[in-house]
């Protein structure tokens, strides 16, 4: 894949990864109190991956078709771990 498309569908991917966070924050503020506590850990730590994935993608756009390469399997994993956290939270509130 080139680099274009390849960062217009992580573009398109942390678009919808944002939203599904979102909808897990809305359930969050709804849950119980206990519950509430621990899914607030859960969430910050997301938020974290989330925010670490934007780094990632940030830091793809920045470099030459060389160093992308060798970029970009670090962006794949920060992508991974993402959607693992978000599925692994969608799974707790359920």
């Amino acid at each position: 894949m080139d680099p274009k498309k390849f960062l217009e569908t992580m573009e398109a991917d942390l678009r919808k990864f944002d939203q599904e966070i979102q909808r897990l924050a809305e359930k969050m503020e709804r849950a119980g109190t206990e519950m509430k506590a621990d899914l607030e850990v859960q969430m910050k730590s997301l938020q974290m991956k989330r925010d670490e994935a934007q780094k990632q993608l940030s830091g793809l756009k920045e470099k030459s078709e060389g160093a992308w390469e060798e970029l970009r399997g670090g962006m794949e994993t920060a992508w991974h771990d993402l959607r693992q956290s978000i599925d692994k939270a969608v799974e707790r509130f359920k």
